[in-house]
């Protein structure tokens, strides 16, 4: 017994290196083994940090003030939408402070603030090499603006009615809004690719011969709610803004086939917020690296690995038109119709 465990001691790891252990079958895998079928090479060729298959990273700026921000719901905001997109695929955070001090040095500013982020990042904040100050490359800055986040208390006396006593309680209306500006640029480009106006209100009243100081009980447990519910209706619907398009990307790598299914190899997999059964936009995208480009058809996910997927295509004539290096982003639906944990959205946002 003792030599047959130290038998299989010995040959386990030599299996393991030999690349001898059974491996999971894939449904294609007859097509893979015929071999890769000749494509023709796009005019925009990706970098190597666009075809690694990470998730999508994206820098979010958000500019406000105590004047304008009285909620005070920035960096709560941030946590929501960053909580969202991370089952996307997408990595969504705030531009690292010591980028900030990096970029002042070399552009002569020894203590930058977050506003000098809008004028350096479009020179500094991408890097062709995938890397930037140690990290991964950003992909989109998404510039926030805190336009109005308000609370308002209008104390009304009860209405004159005959016969009620006068000296009777009145109502105190609180009223709570929010309102944001989103505009998502990707980079290198740094153009706008879409806007949004983005609002959520509340409303609601305490009976009351005034309206109660904010450390009463009960008006203190109103504002927690309402804020609540406006953080709440902004995080969702933010979150829905951002899934139409910062969905997951890719680029075309291989086809394969045998003359009656088509398959072609992707850049990103799991890591990028893909999966079975995701409908796909094929894009071709111009040399002078227009965001998307032109929509070429339509495509399915079959099976995901880390770092790639396969795709299939069903339209002959879509099939004849692909190239190496075409864009595939993940269809998201109508904005305006989605919901995000059942939370309609379609009184909440404004696509500009």
């Amino acid at each position: 017994m003792m030599f047959r465990s130290m038998k299989y001691a010995l040959v386990m790891p030599l299996m393991l290196l030999a690349g001898c252990l059974p491996s999971t079958q894939g449904q294609y895998d007859h097509l893979i083994k015929l071999g890769e079928r000749p494509l023709q090479t796009a005019q925009h060729i990706p970098t190597d940090a666009e075809l690694a298959g990470d998730p999508t990273n994206v820098w979010v700026y958000i500019e406000s003030n105590r004047k304008t921000d009285k909620l005070d719901i920035e960096n709560e905001i941030l946590s929501r939408w960053a909580e969202a997109m991370r089952k996307s695929g997408v990595t969504l955070h705030s531009p690292p402070t010591d980028s900030l001090g990096y970029l002042g040095q070399i552009y002569g500013k020894r203590s930058p603030s977050q506003n000098t982020l809008k004028e350096l990042i479009q020179q500094a904040g991408y890097s062709s090499s995938g890397e930037y100050l140690g990290r991964q490359t950003v992909d989109y800055v998404v510039e926030v603006k805190v336009n109005r986040s308000t609370f308002l208390d209008t104390y009304s006396d009860p209405t004159y009615v005959p016969f009620m006593d006068p000296k009777r309680p009145g109502s105190c209306d609180y009223e709570m809004e929010a309102h944001l500006d989103i505009n998502i640029k990707p980079l290198p480009q740094y153009r706008t690719l879409k806007s949004y106006w983005l609002e959520s209100s509340e409303s609601d009243d305490i009976e009351g011969y005034k309206c109660p100081h904010s450390s009463d009980h009960k008006a203190k447990n109103l504002y927690k709610q309402m804020r609540k519910e406006i953080l709440e209706e902004i995080g969702d619907c933010g979150g829905v803004a951002l899934q139409k398009f910062l969905t997951p990307k890719g680029y075309i790598l291989n086809y394969f086939s045998d003359g009656k299914e088509h398959i072609f190899e992707i850049s990103g997999g799991t890591a990028a917020g893909f999966h079975s059964g995701q409908s796909l936009n094929i894009f071709r995208i111009g040399s002078l690296g227009k965001h998307n480009g032109d929509l070429l058809g339509e495509a399915t996910v079959e099976e995901v690995k880390p770092k790639r997927s396969l795709i299939k295509v069903s339209d002959p004539a879509l099939i004849e038109q692909i190239k190496k290096y075409d864009l595939v982003k993940v269809e998201n639906g109508n904005l305006l119709s989605n919901t995000y944990n059942t939370v309609s959205c379609s009184g909440n946002i404004t696509e500009l």
